[in-house]
């Protein structure tokens, strides 16, 4: 798992400007900080999948913030883009408010891989913050019942949280 930069400043104010303003164009621009940093990692990766968000925000939002920051990746790397294989299962809170505790039990089982057995395949994972890792390890943990063999995760930004 590896991250951009700090969720902080200007960093911050991109990302809230990409996922709550609806200035989707900014994935194009902060995804290519983090093709610069996976061009220095010799990670071998076969499909690169968006932490996916729930029915009910996508909705709401009209986008997946994590999809914006992933397609390009993909595309840069000539690597397969698959938004399909993973899916928010269960309608969870907001983190934003929570504790270290409470974040990890807030996304417990919320995810699911739908498809077939993939053996054997290399997954990049995307989302836009990493703050305590409860999100990107309930996603790995479908994404390994369904049989993929390695996951990476890449964040464009890590908080630090005191809780």
């Amino acid at each position: 798992m590896i991250s951009y930069g700090v969720y902080a400043g200007s960093l911050r104010s991109a990302i809230h400007a990409m996922k709550y303003q609806n200035n989707f164009w900014l994935g194009e621009i902060l995804s290519q900080r983090m093709i610069m940093l996976l061009k220095n990692k010799n990670w071998q990766i076969d499909v690169v999948m968006p932490v996916p968000l729930s029915e009910e925000r996508l909705q709401e939002r009209g986008y997946n913030q994590a999809a914006l920051l992933s397609k390009p990746i993909a595309k840069y790397f000539g690597w397969e883009h698959d938004h399909r294989s993973l899916v928010r299962v269960k309608e969870n809170h907001s983190q934003v408010a929570l504790t270290r505790e409470q974040r990890f039990e807030n996304v417990r089982s919320a995810f699911l891989s739908e498809l077939p057995r993939r053996n054997n395949l290399r997954v990049l994972l995307v989302d836009d913050v990493f703050t305590t890792g409860a999100t990107i390890t309930e996603a790995s943990k479908a994404l390994q019942t369904a049989g993929f063999e390695n996951i990476y995760a890449i964040t464009l930004a890590k908080a630090s949280i005191r809780n």
